[in-house]
């Protein structure tokens, strides 16, 4: 939720006290009043079976376990000054590592691996799910999604060594027309019923309303280790993260 509260510090957001958000978890909506969690988003592994046979390679269920040098040019993600994904992905390694360098020299070690830095977070995974490369790093859900939709040797895993996440979320834009409609929507994207529509139409993101009813195809949280995700810290800290990555690591020659 960095971009919220980004643009709530702007001025560009303006609060509203939705009676929908009494029922979600107070970590999932915005102390300050100017958010509500709508779905959460675990980061994932997005795996081609049959690729990786090839290779010789198991499927990967932790973050060292993409620095196998048999994936050399096998994997793709995003760049993080351009895709939330891909940011997510880039913050996990800064708090499992224990700092923004300590990221970035193990980025750096990917980075021999990596075919691409794509614009899209989600576009890995449709490259995975066509066999040009090996592995995807993506939001789980979107994983799922593509499997669902014919590219059946994609294989989900979650990095048990800790994984980053997301709240999705829905904000009234400040001196805007027509806030009472807005503010319906806003309550109604909080609800239960609004919620169960995302599995309808392939979107598996969890649900933030306890009441909503979870489809099969989620990921579990309870079986889930995510890591302690600062969004505020996060943030604070993209712009000149974003720039040291592509100076450091996205323009840097691969080994």
């Amino acid at each position: 939720m960095d971009g919220y509260n980004v643009a709530a510090s702007d001025g560009l957001l303006e609060k509203y006290d939705s009676p929908a958000g009494a029922d979600i978890d107070e970590k999932y909506m915005d102390p300050e009043g100017y958010w509500g969690g709508v779905y959460i988003g675990v980061m994932g592994l997005c795996s081609n079976q049959k690729v990786l046979s090839e290779l010789g390679v198991e499927v990967p269920k932790t973050w060292d376990d993409l620095l196998n040098p048999k994936l050399k040019k096998q994997i793709m993600m995003a760049h993080p000054a351009t895709s939330g994904t891909a940011f997510t992905a880039l913050w996990t390694q800064v708090v499992l590592r224990g700092g923004e360098d300590e990221a970035l020299e193990w980025m750096g070690k990917l980075n021999s691996n990596i075919l691409q830095y794509t614009k899209s977070g989600s576009a890995p995974a449709q490259s995975a799910g066509r066999g040009e490369v090996a592995v995807a790093i993506v939001f789980s859900h979107d994983c799922v999604k593509y499997n669902e939709q014919g590219m059946t040797d994609l294989v989900t895993t979650i990095p048990s060594d800790g994984t980053g996440w997301e709240i999705g979320g829905v904000a009234l834009v400040a001196d805007a027309k027509n806030q009472d409609a807005a503010k319906q929507y806003f309550d109604w994207a909080l609800s239960a019923e609004a919620q169960e529509v995302g599995p309808q139409f392939q979107s598996y993101q969890l649900f933030t309303n306890p009441d909503a009813t979870p489809n099969d195809a989620m990921v579990d949280l309870d079986e889930v280790n995510l890591v302690d995700y600062d969004f505020v810290k996060a943030a604070e800290a993209k712009d000149e993260l974003t720039s040291r990555f592509d100076e450091e690591i996205a323009t840097a020659p691969k080994e």
